[in-house]
């Protein structure tokens, strides 16, 4: 059986850390696989690298199959939701 419809079909509530994009590319995983489900983004910087070229800004998102308490009564907010404060 597929995972993705498993997840979509489980009482478990899940979520999965991953990159959404960053300057060079997006993540396409996230349009195809995981579009049926709730993401959450959150800029960061990467202070690490070989080179300084290399500490770059990155997207990361989570995906959930549902949605924080905490998320719901900020999603009429125009700011990025926050998951964590």
């Amino acid at each position: 059986m597929n995972k993705i419809l498993v997840l979509s079909t489980t009482k478990a509530k899940f979520i999965l850390s991953t990159w959404h994009s960053n300057q060079y590319r997006t993540n396409t995983t996230l349009e195809t696989l995981w579009k049926p489900f709730h993401v959450v983004t959150q800029e960061h910087f990467y202070h690490i690298g070989a080179k300084e070229s290399n500490r770059n800004a990155m997207l990361e998102a989570l995906v959930m199959n549902f949605i924080p308490k905490k998320i719901k009564s900020e999603l009429n907010r125009q700011s990025q939701p926050l998951l964590f404060e």
